[in-house]
């Protein structure tokens, strides 16, 4: 990739003391930047073929017979600034910058090797040592928990923004990894602008760490307005032309009665002081407002069976009275000792129902280079009804409408720069 505009910087810091320059060479294929509300870390990867003739920052070109072989192992600091055509920038330096997670080596020769080397974060790194683990005791706000491992087990000097959450929990680290701690408090989290729901992910992007609720995201304004047609021009009122996508069908009636994403659960609890045994259904029903959804209407499955109306999976749970009270000494944990310091008549099944309801209806598309688009965004999308003719393109007002980015993977090579987004929805029909 001898020439492309999109990469401004790219040096890799090798252990061994050389800062080698892959810019400019014709030595690095393909890279690719993937962001995901479902992982923990920035990733990025690319494929780099070594014939001994690369730049050093620092002084004038290596030579081949000065240095045997690249010098890249793992844990090399990686320096990578991009800007896409709208002049938006991706610096990953500094707080922001990457590390050498992985090297294979796909072919090599007396003339070449090939090396696939795969990218992330520090903190990714630093969530595996003893210094970070969580040890300590928490309680208050869930949404207060998540930021002190962050800062204060973690250390991380990356920007957090997290969705006030209503509930409290008191709970205690057992050696746990800063991204797993946070990880299992997710769908424990209730947001406080949405007291009646729960539901949490917690994701890292660009931008920093996120722990943000479900129904929040979904009721956020639309970042782009794209539109998928065939025009050489991009009609009014659009920001971004779609070049392609594909529409993944995930509406199982089976698995969504397993899961009771469109039906009623029962939940059965046991309270192990008052030995007292109850049981009780929740509609999923009660998760749709529509401010807090992505469409106007709850698919409707089964529905000359009366499905929605019916039980379709059960809920155990046996409450945690007298586990971890709050209190700093025994006099004050005593005074709730027999409380349940967590609801799991509200929250457990709504935030179980709630992570398998944002992902019944998903798309993959393909969009030129835009770098300010991240997990977590909120576009809308307008695609076309399908027709005979390919001229007057109507848009389907059942797929069309708002839509939550979970993945996003920026491509670029020698000739292109694209940018691939996986996106989901809760409901149909466009608002």
């Amino acid at each position: 990739m001898s020439n492309n505009n999109n990469i401004e910087t790219f040096a890799i810091y090798s252990n061994y003391g050389k800062t080698i320059n892959l810019l400019g060479l014709g030595s690095l294929n393909e890279l690719i930047i993937y962001q995901s509300m479902l992982d923990d870390t920035i990733r990025a990867s690319f494929k780099i073929n070594d014939t001994g003739n690369r730049d050093d920052l620092s002084s004038s070109a290596v030579n081949i017979e000065e240095e045997d072989d690249l010098k890249i192992t793992s844990g090399e600091k990686v320096e990578l600034v991009l800007v896409d055509d709208r002049k938006n920038k991706l610096e990953f330096i500094g707080e922001k910058e990457f590390m050498v997670e992985q090297v294979d080596s796909s072919g090599s020769n007396t003339m070449s090797e090939t090396f696939e080397i795969h990218l992330c974060t520090p903190d990714y790194i630093k969530n595996s040592l003893e210094s970070s683990f969580v040890i300590k005791r928490y309680e208050g706000k869930i949404s207060d928990t998540v930021t002190a491992v962050l800062k204060e087990d973690l250390k991380t000097s990356k920007d957090i923004e997290v969705d006030t959450t209503v509930n409290c929990l008191p709970i205690l680290g057992k050696s746990d990894k800063p991204f797993d701690f946070c990880t299992l408090l997710a769908p424990k989290s209730v947001p406080e602008k949405f007291p009646q729901l729960a539901g949490y992910f917690f994701y890292d992007t660009y931008n920093g760490y996120k722990f943000k609720s479900i129904d929040v995201l979904f009721s956020q304004s639309p970042k782009r307005k794209m539109i998928y047609t065939n025009s050489s021009t991009l009609p009014a009122g659009y920001t971004t032309k779609i070049t392609n996508f594909h529409f993944e069908n995930s509406m199982n009636v089976v698995k969504n009665l397993k899961t009771s994403t469109l039906s009623q659960s029962k939940l059965k609890t046991f309270n192990n002081y008052t030995n007292e045994y109850i049981s009780d259904l929740y509609d999923s029903s009660d998760t749709f407002l529509e401010i807090n959804n992505a469409g106007k209407e709850k698919p409707l499955v089964g529905a000359y069976l009366n499905l929605e109306k019916e039980s379709s999976s059960i809920f155990n749970q046996i409450h945690n009275t007298g586990v971890l009270p709050p209190g700093s000494d025994l006099a004050e944990q005593l005074k709730t000792c027999k409380e349940s310091t967590f609801n799991c008549n509200e929250i457990v099944r709504r935030s179980i129902i709630r992570y398998n309801q944002t992902f019944l209806l998903k798309a993959r598309l393909v969009i030129q280079g835009d770098f300010d688009i991240y997990p977590g965004d909120i576009i809308e999308c307008s695609f076309p009804e399908i027709s005979p003719k390919d001229l007057n393109l109507k848009v389907s007002k059942k797929k069309s409408g708002n839509y939550l980015v979970v993945d996003v993977a920026h491509l670029i090579n020698a000739e292109h720069c694209y940018t691939r987004l996986n996106i989901v929805r809760d409901t149909i029909m466009q608002k």
